[in-house]
């Protein structure tokens, strides 16, 4: 009887146990279940503040490159003043030289056989006029030196600041394959490749599409159409490595085409979007890991379209 009562308490002891272990485990999931919400908020919080700087620096590039053009403008319209007085300033010396001229053949005269009454009057005028005028050569070429040097001056300062602005753009456009790849791992932007030949198809790249009319390979120069929207555009004569921008009305920064090689009747590029539209980057919820995005991109690729700078199967 006893042994009965002990093999009951053992059975009802390890159903307890049972019991216990099981209540044990929803804790826990619910436990692991906040700390990884608690991560994605964490990351899209840092997603989005990275965006928001690059938005900035991009903002301020393009302010630099608006003052330099309106700087540049005012430098030719200055130019162009300065070779105004600088032909003016070629008459006045020419006129000074035929002025000199005349009074040479005038005292020549007088020396021949004038009388001193003429010789008097002739040479004093003569003598006035020259002065007058030898005097207004100096002044003028004076102030032509002047110029000249100014315009060097102002000439070398914009050309450092375009040298500079210039610099801080060319950052951001890759010139081959491998710095495209070097592009994408700062994880600012979105990169598509292509390889488009001469067609009036158009082919998909990123949010965009593309048709190649023509490609110039002695001047490195193409014309494309772009499908933008359901919107035609048209790009014409736009030279090798010379930036592209499309704005639209769902991303917060401009798409960017550039295209990078040029053959005969073909061209290879890349296509530079923004990682997240305005609608994504309002709603932290619709964030995901830039990682997670090229991974879905890259499982499943669309036939006949340009791929990510990432995927092997993308020839530079």
């Amino acid at each position: 009887m006893n042994d009965f009562q002990d093999e009951n308490e053992k059975v009802e002891g390890a159903e307890s146990s049972g019991v216990s272990g099981a209540s044990i485990w929803p804790g826990v999931v619910i436990v692991a279940l906040i700390l990884v919400a608690g991560l994605a908020i964490v990351y899209a919080h840092s997603q989005r503040s990275q965006i928001n700087a690059i938005t900035s620096r991009d903002a301020s590039l393009n302010t630099s490159v608006a003052q330099l053009q309106d700087q540049l403008q005012s430098t030719t319209t200055k130019l162009n003043e300065m070779v105004a007085q600088q032909q003016a300033a070629a008459q006045a010396a020419a006129e000074a030289a035929q002025a000199k001229q005349q009074a040479a053949a005038e005292h020549r005269a007088v020396r021949t056989g004038r009388t001193a009454a003429h010789r008097g009057r002739v040479g004093s005028a003569s003598e006035k006029r020259y002065n007058a005028l030898a005097a207004r050569v100096d002044a003028q070429q004076k102030e032509l030196d002047e110029t000249n040097q100014s315009i060097a001056k102002t000439r070398s300062d914009l050309q450092a600041s375009l040298d500079s602005t210039a610099s801080g753009l060319n950052g951001s456009i890759a010139k081959n394959h491998a710095e495209l790849v070097a592009l994408e791992k700062r994880g600012q932007r979105s990169f598509f490749e292509f390889d488009l030949s001469k067609e009036k198809q158009f082919s998909h790249a990123g949010p965009i599409s593309l048709s190649l009319r023509h490609a110039d390979t002695k001047h490195q120069r193409y014309n494309m159409m772009l499908l933008v929207d359901d919107n035609r555009l048209e790009k014409k004569n736009v030279d090798l490595y010379e930036p592209i921008w499309i704005s639209s009305s769902d991303a917060p920064q401009p798409v960017e085409i550039v295209v990078n090689k040029i053959t005969k009747n073909h061209i290879h590029g890349y296509v530079s979007a923004p990682k997240f539209s305005n609608a994504e980057l309002n709603t932290d919820a619709t964030l995901q890991p830039v990682s997670a995005t090229s991974s879905n991109a890259s499982d499943a690729p669309v036939a006949g379209t340009a791929q990510p700078a990432a995927t092997p199967t993308v020839q530079p």
